[in-house]
């Protein structure tokens, strides 16, 4: 008795392809999620670098009132805020490294 196991192959084919076709919907749609978070992620970054050079302009012009230097005003500043700040966002550098690592 001869058995054909071409029904068989094309069930598996089908079953198969149903699988694959699942895991690459769930993967296109993940990468979409990560690409939408990535440009938010880069939004906050370039905020966050226009929020320091304001700190800075605001330091220079307040330094000058309260005689005392710029890096000094900050410094004073910063430290009263220690908890709060993250100092891997607290210079101009390393966002910028953090935009270009983004990038690549």
């Amino acid at each position: 008795m001869k058995i054909d196991f071409t029904f068989l192959i094309a069930a598996l084919t089908l079953l198969s392809t149903l699988i694959l076709g699942i895991i690459n919907y769930r993967l296109q749609a993940r990468k979409i999620k990560l690409d939408k978070l990535k440009t938010q992620y880069k939004i906050i970054l370039q905020n966050t670098l226009g929020f320091l050079e304001l700190e800075e302009l605001y330091s220079k012009k307040l330094s000058e009132y309260e005689n005392t230097t710029a890096t000094a005003l900050k410094r004073k500043y910063r430290k009263r805020l220690s908890k709060k700040i993250n100092s891997s966002y607290s210079s101009k550098v390393k966002i910028q490294n953090k935009l270009n690592e983004i990038e690549r």
